[in-house]
């Protein structure tokens, strides 16, 4: 269940920051101008009575 959810969840999350970001920067943008992001994605789960997990990864965006 919890992969299903992670594999749910992680296009939603993704998606909802790439078209955030979409929205920044001005209209006078210089076209030989590269913007560079990083990006942190962590995930966790927990149960009651067992060890929690958690999964980190970072991953770098850039746009041109």
């Amino acid at each position: 269940m919890p992969r299903t959810l992670f594999s749910i969840l992680f296009p939603l999350i993704a998606g909802a920051a790439t078209l955030g970001l979409t929205g920044c920067g001005s209209g006078d943008h210089d076209p030989n101008s590269s913007q560079t992001y990083t990006i942190t994605v962590t995930a966790s789960v927990s149960a009651a009575g067992s060890s929690s997990l958690q999964h980190t990864a970072t991953v770098t965006l850039v746009f041109q």
